[in-house]
């Protein structure tokens, strides 16, 4: 079975490390306009226009980001199943946060998703913070929230789907 994990607020601290940028880039700061791109995703060239800075001194920040990994991804090691990264976002933005999280080898491969579906490479299940992103792939799934599950109640949600 394929299992498709999304990457922000499942296995990232997407908020500590949104608040990070904030305090590690100069100039970076909460803008009043959207800074999402055409597909409603989070866009750092916008948003260092509308801050006057430039975009490469966001991308600058994204080293070393395993700290914002949460705990327990050790529980993905123990599974058999094929394990594919499927995350939205910008494009350059989300590689760069997975490359500096480096976590790439443990995923038979990272996409990003900007528009469409995340019913990418395959999947049979989906395991996401977001039930729309769930229903719009239109696979089975997991709605994982950080504070209420751990990978390991995913994963088995996903062993029992595949034993039916």
């Amino acid at each position: 079975m394929r299992i498709g994990i999304d990457f922000d607020r499942v296995l990232f601290d997407t908020d500590k490390f949104n608040k990070y940028l904030k305090d590690a880039v100069d100039g970076l700061e909460h803008v009043e306009s959207s800074p999402y791109n055409e597909h409603g995703v989070y866009s750092p060239k916008i948003h260092a226009e509308m801050c006057g800075i430039e975009a490469e001194d966001i991308y600058d920040e994204m080293n070393n980001l395993e700290r914002f990994l949460f705990d327990n991804l050790d529980e993905l090691r123990e599974t058999e199943h094929d394990l594919i990264l499927v995350t939205r976002g910008h494009k350059e933005f989300q590689k760069r946060k997975i490359e500096g999280a480096s976590i790439k080898d443990m995923f038979e491969k990272a996409i990003v998703v900007e528009e469409g579906s995340k019913d990418v490479a395959d999947i049979d299940f989906l395991i996401d913070d977001q039930k729309k992103e769930i229903e719009e792939a239109g696979v089975p799934g997991f709605e994982f929230d950080k504070d209420k599950h751990s990978l390991k109640e995913a994963l088995e949600e996903a062993e029992r789907h595949a034993a039916r």
